[in-house]
């Protein structure tokens, strides 16, 4: 999982905005705020990374080489004991996350508050400071729990796609060929029968379940993975 400098971005103007908001409310709705704002930030950050997860779609279609049977697929997917456990510490991980969350927001953060904001001051200034500096240590704090806490990789197994001639399409994405070797990891596991596109600057695997993996992954090879 990576900070990428539209996530920086994002971040910088939400503290600027809920900075300014709780500059101008009276203190006794800090909690309140405190609570939209880490509610907010949950929001945001998970929207973000669907928005980003969804690949261009590219001009025309190709040639389709390949369309994945669902129902075939699904069995492949129900006997793989191994992708259960996997998605299982996936969703603990998840769980953690927002389980850890509530007694930051609820116990900690009140008493940060008092620690940073202090007595009442006058200063426009010094107030919109404070409270950055305190939106700061708690979306520093939020977002260390969700490094610790939250897988690196994240399984997405996909069982319904086309193999075009200039990409993946599943769904209304695509992951358009050729991949760029830099970003995209293609692992093959003939084993478990699928070939799986790991996205490393979003940190999501993409799990392409075949009842010919090899078939698949001769595709990607001369098509995804040509220079």
């Amino acid at each position: 999982m990576r900070v990428d400098k539209i996530q920086i971005i994002n971040t910088v103007i939400w503290i600027i905005v809920f900075s300014l908001i709780s500059t101008f409310l009276p203190r006794e709705y800090l909690m309140i705020v405190i609570i939209i704002y880490a509610f907010a930030y949950t929001i945001i950050i998970n929207s973000m990374q669907r928005i980003k997860s969804k690949k261009k779609t590219p001009e025309g279609k190709g040639v389709v080489l390949l369309r994945s049977n669902e129902k075939t697929v699904m069995d492949i997917v129900m006997r793989d004991q191994e992708l259960f456990r996997e998605l299982g510490k996936q969703t603990r991980g998840l769980f953690i996350w927002f389980i850890a969350t509530l007694p930051i927001v609820f116990l900690v953060m009140p008493t940060l508050s008092s620690m940073v904001l202090g007595s009442e001051v006058t200063s426009f200034i010094e107030k919109f400071l404070r409270y950055s500096i305190l939106y700061t240590i708690m979306w520093s704090v939020m977002y260390g729990l969700r490094l610790i806490s939250m897988p690196r990789k994240m399984l997405v197994p996909v069982t319904k796609y086309e193999v075009h001639s200039i990409g993946i399409k599943y769904g209304n994405m695509w992951i358009q060929f050729p991949l760029d070797q830099e970003r995209y990891k293609v692992i093959p596991n003939h084993k478990r029968g699928f070939i799986e596109i790991y996205d490393t600057k979003m940190g999501q695997a993409y799990r392409f379940y075949s009842e010919d993996s090899q078939k698949l992954f001769s595709i990607i090879e001369k098509y995804g993975l040509k220079k």
